[in-house]
């Protein structure tokens, strides 16, 4: 067996952000010669030109979202794909007339990715791509290569989407294309049956492959890591007067948006008097017909260290959601020792009553006796707290995700010989 390996690995990130800077990051931590792909990363004089096209397609600082895309990793091992870029808004300005769908514009924009990104796929060992990006002929030329290719897929399977999703979306007249049935998802899936391995980050993501027909050795869980500025933000687990709730992330149906606010409906109609933190893009209340309740303050987007002030100075984080990856904002909360409502369809590391409370998915009743238990119960509270904070440091780290993907690169190279 052959047990010294070259360790060139090609990651291709995609027209979105996620985690792949991070991924990259980790991979050449860890002495490896990764080459990244992704899109345009303006420098600081293209500022004002990125920013025009975010307000020409409605993309708030667009700026500052494409220079999160860049890794910390040697500079000549960035690849920017800038005319994927240029076509990936011409489409989507195409979507905002009507020309096309966004279904349409996703299908076509990071096919053309794929095409773009294969001519740099040559004499690495391993090809990991985010999944959606290995069309194009992107993973037939690894595999003509025998470079071998890891899909990474950071939420549930489609299938399992509509699912759970489906009937809710229909509930609020919303449109629905998270689903087996959208054209971009079937690519997204595609490659990742084409791969050689689907790497995923929790046991929920995993699950649900499985139960679409995916064969349990070629699924790989690793969670993702937890910034370090977030550890620790709390050191108070006494409960204000009025209790302080958050919700951070996009407030919508997939996420439990619905869910959240028949609950406080619930909870005033008990006579519990506490507040409502919503910070992130509001994508639910317009179609919730009905007046919110006064409890809620609906704060929308801030940047990342306001964030913190938010998880230390609230009481209990709620996110009722139906269907995640690992959600992230999770993940931070724990990191804060903000102790978490949430379900199991989270996907995050929770045991029920030792490191968070763990509400039944889609049930509002559910959810609202977890927020009156927490809300009641200040000494498992503050003992969920400092246990989370302890168990994402040691456990969830980006350098804990560094030697397990490293550890998994290391399995599989092996194999192949």
């Amino acid at each position: 067996m052959k047990t010294s390996v070259s360790r060139k690995i090609i990651v291709s990130q995609g027209l979105t952000i996620l985690h792949f800077p991070e991924v990259a990051t980790s991979i050449e931590a860890k002495g490896n010669e990764v080459t990244y792909i992704t899109g345009w990363i303006p420098s600081f004089y293209q500022k004002p030109i990125a920013n025009f096209f975010g307000r020409l397609l409605n993309k708030k600082n667009l700026y500052a979202r494409l220079i999160a895309r860049k890794p910390k990793i040697t500079d000549d091992r960035i690849i920017k794909l800038t005319l994927c870029e240029i076509y990936y808004w011409l489409l989507s300005v195409g979507a905002k007339l009507k020309f096309l769908s966004v279904t349409q514009v996703n299908v076509k924009a990071w096919t053309y990715f794929g095409k773009c990104s294969a001519k740099y796929i040559d004499n690495q060992s391993i090809f990991h791509l985010r999944s959606g990006t290995g069309q194009g002929g992107a993973i037939l030329k690894a595999k003509s290569k025998n470079i071998i290719t890891v899909a990474d897929h950071s939420i549930a399977h489609p299938a399992e989407m509509d699912r759970v999703l489906s009937a809710e979306y229909a509930k609020y007249g919303l449109p629905f294309e998270l689903g087996a049935n959208d054209d971009f998802w079937k690519i997204i899936i595609l490659d990742c049956h084409q791969s050689d391995y689907v790497l995923v980050n929790s046991d929920y993501v995993a699950q649900t492959f499985i139960a679409n027909g995916f064969r349990a050795e070629k699924i790989k869980v690793i969670y993702l890591g937890v910034r370090e500025d977030f550890l620790g933000l709390k050191n108070n687990w006494n409960k204000h007067q009025i209790p302080k709730l958050l919700f951070t992330g996009t407030f919508s149906v997939r996420k439990g948006a619905h869910i959240l606010l028949e609950a406080v409906e619930i909870l005033n109609q008990n006579g519990l008097v506490f507040s409502l933190d919503v910070v992130g893009p509001d994508e639910f209340t317009g179609a919730y017909n009905k007046p919110l309740p006064a409890n809620i303050n609906m704060v929308g987007n801030v940047i990342q260290d306001d964030l913190k002030q938010y998880l230390a100075n609230s009481d209990i984080y709620v996110f009722p959601t139906l269907s995640e990856g690992c959600a992230k904002s999770v993940m931070e909360a724990m990191a804060a020792g903000l102790p978490v409502v949430t379900t199991v369809n989270s996907g995050a590391p929770i045991v029920d009553n030792e490191s968070g409370f763990l509400a039944e998915v889609g049930s509002v009743q559910s959810l609202v006796n977890k927020i009156k238990i927490a809300i009641d119960n200040n000494e498992l509270r503050q003992y969920i707290g400092k246990h989370t904070i302890s168990l994402v440091e040691n456990n969830y780290s980006w350098r804990n995700y560094a030697y397990n993907l490293s550890t998994f690169y290391n399995e599989v190279l092996n194999n192949q010989y």
